[in-house]
């Protein structure tokens, strides 16, 4: 018996002492009470969430929650008597999905406490609500020129007497806005494939100054359209990077694209590209119209613009910049914003050399 018994009371303790080390370092965070409101348990996570440190036998449910949930323990006790409560608290700037659950702490059902199960859910909120905001500006950028079509084909229609001048003009807009569609709906299916890692990327080794030059003559006729200066600096003894040659292309015309657009004319526009210890440096800088310093966290975020009238007068659809973030990650390389409103933009993407990319052929 007496054998019999320490191997119950090792195995009891064995169990105990897991429970207690799954209770201490689950990811969710876990309270608990007895009958009265005093804590019992509280794991490493549920104090983290709380942003504060509780003692157990001495704090209560109503330190602890009574300013944030507006509801006494007595009052909580009550409810889960019947049912599990859910809900949403604020806390240090956190989200926390909280359910409230009553458990037994006796043979007879009469004494019971309550366990409190804490979820952080601050980013899936973040998402929610970005997933949200991307379908409206989604909605809205393209009613706009639908609306646009519509009308426009319908003036033209029901007017078989339109002077041919103003029918023309007429449907030059609508194949405008047409023409604005497609280039979201395009920039949307870029922005599909790379989410989903279907973007097919033609992987090679290649030399960056070749690249910046391409670019660089490519927007060079409209910079002297605008009589702006422009210059470039490639530095010597740039290694090579690898990857998609023409992709990576895109992203750097799309950025000088942007710095001429909002460039004043006769203002000035400076690419440089550089070596580092393991990245290509590149950065155009502008003497531009600058972003507000508030509007600079968001300026990768799909369809956000800091001046929206101007954007879509210049025929921008929003995606321009988070389609290039997109494809510089994708990339093993980051690309950053710093901008003095008013005084101008610098953009600066780092690219690392061809033995540090990890991409698949």
């Amino acid at each position: 018996m007496a054998n019999v018994l320490e191997e119950t009371l090792n195995n009891i303790e064995g169990e105990r002492n897991k429970l207690k080390t799954i209770f201490l370092y689950m990811t969710d965070g876990v309270v608990a009470f007895d009958e009265n409101g005093m804590l019992l348990h509280i794991n490493k996570t549920a104090s983290e969430m709380l942003g504060k440190e509780y003692v157990e036998n001495q704090s209560t449910f109503d330190d602890m929650f009574l300013n944030i949930s507006s509801e006494s323990f007595n009052s909580i006790r009550s409810h889960v008597d019947k049912t599990t409560i859910i809900k949403e608290l604020s806390v240090n700037n956190k989200i926390l999905r909280c359910d409230f659950a009553r458990y037994s702490s006796g043979l007879t059902q009469q004494s019971s406490g309550v366990i409190v199960v804490m979820h952080d859910i601050t980013e899936q909120q973040k998402i929610e609500a970005s997933r949200k905001e991307f379908i409206a500006n989604v909605s809205h950028e393209l009613r706009t020129p639908l609306t646009n079509v519509k009308s426009y084909t319908e003036t033209v229609l029901e007017n078989a007497e339109l002077d041919p001048e103003i029918r023309n003009k007429f449907l030059n807009v609508v194949i405008n806005e047409a023409d604005r569609m497609i280039r979201i709906v395009k920039d949307l299916l870029i922005l599909s494939k790379l989410d989903n890692k279907k973007m097919d990327l033609k992987i090679e080794s290649f030399s960056v100054r070749g690249v910046i030059n391409s670019a660089y003559e490519a927007m060079l006729i409209e910079a002297k359209r605008r009589s702006q200066e422009m210059e470039l600096k490639v530095h010597d003894n740039i290694p090579e990077i690898q990857g998609d040659r023409q992709r990576i292309e895109q992203v750097f015309i799309n950025i000088i694209s942007n710095a001429i657009k909002y460039t004043p004319d006769k203002g000035k526009i400076k690419i440089e590209a550089k070596p580092d210890k393991e990245y290509v440096i590149v950065s155009i800088t502008d003497t531009g119209i600058g972003i507000p310093k508030e509007d600079l966290p968001r300026i990768f975020e799909r369809f956000y613009r800091v001046d929206k009238a101007r954007s879509r007068e210049m025929g921008g659809t929003g995606l321009g910049l988070s389609i290039a973030k997109e494809i510089v990650e994708e990339h093993g390389g980051d690309i950053s914003i710093s901008s003095v409103f008013k005084k101008g933009t610098t953009v600066t993407i780092r690219l690392p050399y061809a033995k540090q990319v990890a991409l698949d052929d």
